[in-house]
């Protein structure tokens, strides 16, 4: 998708694909985001799906509001809602894939 951060790459990404198996999650911080994107995933998914953001589009949607998300919990920023935090995101994810199209 052209508008959601073309500068990550593969090996940037979060160990969570979806319909693939996962690795072995190795520390504490990544279990907790997998945690949170099994919880959030098919809500998010929703939201985005919600603007207009549907199949692939809105799967890469998802997984880089969750890696945003390993990223700014790795770097010791708040921890405070981190279900509002999640949406905050995601917004602005879908209006990136919009003007990117």
């Amino acid at each position: 998708m052209s508008g959601i951060r073309p500068d990550l790459t593969d090996a940037q990404a979060l160990p969570v694909v979806v319909g693939c198996e996962r690795p072995q999650v190795r520390s504490e911080l990544e279990r907790e985001v997998v945690g949170l994107f099994d919880e959030y995933r098919t809500r998010l998914l929703a939201y985005v799906q919600a603007f207009g953001i549907a199949g692939h589009d809105g799967e890469e949607v998802v997984q880089e509001v969750f890696l945003s998300l390993f990223r700014h919990l790795q770097m010791g920023k708040s921890r405070s809602n981190l279900r509002g935090w999640i949406y905050r995101v995601a917004h602005p994810c879908h209006v990136l894939c919009d003007e990117g199209d």
